[in-house]
């Protein structure tokens, strides 16, 4: 058995990302519940540009969340950082992808989704008045 350091580094920084698409994925889907309420009491919305980013937030942050599953399942597979990082891999022993584009697409996703939360909190009309100061 070959005991590559990188492999088990990788899973430890995978299972952290999943943890954190979780834990942002839940808090985004309650803020979009919310948002979606007819009756609201204490408004959200005007903090927020477009409950429709919001939305693609979470698609992204679960995108990303699927791929560093599969990196992460996929490092309990394999015995080496460079099987995993250039076979490829994929869920359920399908073989779709070389870990190290399941990765790339995973960081991407992650980007975009902060990229969508960032644009509804700075297109909303209190942050562009008090942008605008």
């Amino acid at each position: 058995m070959n005991d590559d350091k990188r492999l088990e580094r990788l899973y430890d920084y995978t299972k952290w990302h999943i943890g954190i698409y979780l834990s942002v994925a839940g808090a985004l889907t309650a803020a979009v519940g919310y948002l979606a309420e007819e009756n609201k009491t204490r408004n959200l919305a005007p903090y927020v540009g477009s409950p429709k980013l919001l939305l693609a937030a979470v698609i992204f942050m679960f995108l990303a969340g699927v791929c560093g599953a599969v990196i992460a399942s996929s490092s309990t597979e394999c015995k080496t950082y460079d099987e995993l990082w250039l076979c490829k891999q994929g869920p359920y022993g399908l073989r779709l992808m070389p870990g190290r584009v399941w990765a790339m697409f995973e960081h991407s996703f992650f980007w975009l989704s902060s990229a969508c939360i960032a644009l509804s909190v700075l297109t909303a009309e209190p942050v562009l008045k008090w942008l605008a100061k």
